[in-house]
């Protein structure tokens, strides 16, 4: 996890794992805003990446992440954006 991270704290309190190559996350990121989240190389990157976490939980914690068109049925993808869209919703009404 980067030190610049919003979500360092948490590895103080929880265990927290992160993809081994952060370097690849980067580089998808990258590709999904030039080549957008339907590309064939873009979904199996992320394949790739998603395979290497030993966690079941995966919290797609970059907008980017949640537009690459893939699931998985033994992975739960976290989108982070929109549970932050709901609480919003939910402390709005």
């Amino acid at each position: 996890m980067e030190k610049y991270s919003v979500f360092e704290p948490l590895k103080n309190s929880y265990e927290i794992e992160v993809p081994k190559d952060f370097q690849k996350v980067h580089q998808l990121i990258y590709d999904v805003k030039k080549y957008g989240g339907d590309n064939h190389k873009v979904i199996d990157e992320f394949r790739h990446i998603i395979f290497d976490i030993e966690s079941k939980n995966v919290f797609l914690a970059c907008t980017e992440l949640p537009l690459i068109n893939f699931t998985h049925s033994e992975k739960n993808l976290i989108d982070v954006t929109s549970l932050l869209a709901k609480k919003l919703v939910e402390k709005t009404f």
